[in-house]
């Protein structure tokens, strides 16, 4: 399944790991991040953050496996990690992958810090959400002449159906084998996010 779009194949993957699922008032727990270049992969990273009075709650540590006491013990602060981000997403000029990202990590990195400089970069990405190409896909909608990407893809991803487009659910679709990546792992999550778009994509 490929997009009647041209896309580009420098980009950067990125996926998060959360205490929940509110972005105004739960915290990140893990950045993972795949800088590629003209279709190579240049860097592949993961950040644990240690944030003051973030808690875990067991629900979340059964889903992803991290817990609280992971965090304070491994964990660099959201500056450090932003610092490490920020340059990698300067390299592909602010052209961002993710898979249901339009909703959900997004909103998270912009609620994480109040780092002017930060939220302005992000506020101008070129975001390409693998959830929404391939809802969109299924469900036949097609962008308006003068429908931005980003504004599309978050009408895609609010259409209200049963569809199912969760990146396990994708992988399998598209015929990704998900057993050599960590699941649930910002880094695993981040690797699939990639083998999506590469198929869907370009």
């Amino acid at each position: 399944m490929k997009s009647h779009y041209a896309f580009p194949n420098t980009y950067l993957v990125f996926d998060l790991e959360t205490s929940g699922l509110d972005p105004k008032k739960d915290f990140i727990v893990e950045i993972g991040w795949m800088l590629v270049r003209e279709g190579q992969v240049i860097v592949e990273e993961s950040r644990l953050l240690n944030i003051p009075g973030m808690f875990i709650s067991p629900e979340a540590t059964a889903i992803h496996g991290i817990t609280t006491q992971q965090c304070c013990d491994e964990g660099v602060s959201v500056a450090d990690a932003l610092a490490e981000f920020l340059p990698a997403l300067l390299m592909t000029k602010g052209v961002v992958i993710t898979h249901n990202g339009s909703l959900f990590d997004l909103l998270f990195l912009a609620n994480c810090t109040m780092d002017a400089n930060f939220l302005t970069h992000l506020a101008r990405v070129r975001h390409i959400d693998t959830a929404a190409i391939f809802k969109a896909e299924r469900l036949r909608m097609k962008r308006g002449y003068c429908e931005t990407q980003n504004k599309f893809h978050n009408r895609v991803l609010s259409t209200r159906n049963p569809l199912k487009f969760n990146l396990r659910h994708v992988c399998d679709e598209l015929g990704v084998d998900r057993t050599q990546f960590a699941a649930h792992r910002a880094a695993g999550d981040v690797a699939m996010t990639n083998e999506i778009y590469k198929r869907m994509c370009l």
